[in-house]
């Protein structure tokens, strides 16, 4: 994990380069311990903030409700690894039973809390019948892209 002093360091020096747009991402950027002060830090210096992420806390579980009033404030776009449209196609390729639940989970919350929400799904061989799948869950979970 990065040290918050490096990564606030970085930030300043890449907004003062000229830099506009900036993804947060990890492994899992929630679980850091000052990710609400980067992405805040970030905001402050006129950074458009995407959190790169599969919304997942505390081993597994999804986001909590207060944590997305938290940090909302502080992005413009929250952008989600989706591997499949189901708990066996989403959670082979993360390893972690019950991660599709949790990222669907935080997902309706971000949407809910009127977030901007986009999705990645990366064409592996073995996954490439989940695509239309995934694309229709992102439609009706109201995932903007």
């Amino acid at each position: 994990m990065m040290d918050p002093n490096a990564a606030d360091r970085l930030l300043r020096q890449f907004a003062s380069q000229g830099g506009s747009e900036i993804t947060l991402t990890g492994g899992e950027p929630l679980i850091h311990p000052a990710i609400d002060q980067l992405a805040g830090t970030a905001q402050e210096l006129g950074l458009d903030v995407t959190l790169f992420t599969m919304g997942l806390v505390d081993g597994g579980r999804e986001l909590p409700a207060q944590r997305i009033t938290q940090l909302v404030p502080f992005t413009q776009r929250w952008r989600f690894s989706l591997h499949g449209a189901t708990d066996d196609a989403h959670d082979r390729v993360t390893g972690m039973q019950g991660s599709f639940r949790a990222s669907v989970a935080t997902i309706a919350r971000l949407v809910e809390a009127g977030a901007w929400v986009g999705a990645t799904f990366v064409a592996r061989p073995d996954a490439l019948a989940e695509l239309e799948p995934v694309a229709q869950m992102c439609r009706e979970l109201g995932i903007r892209e």
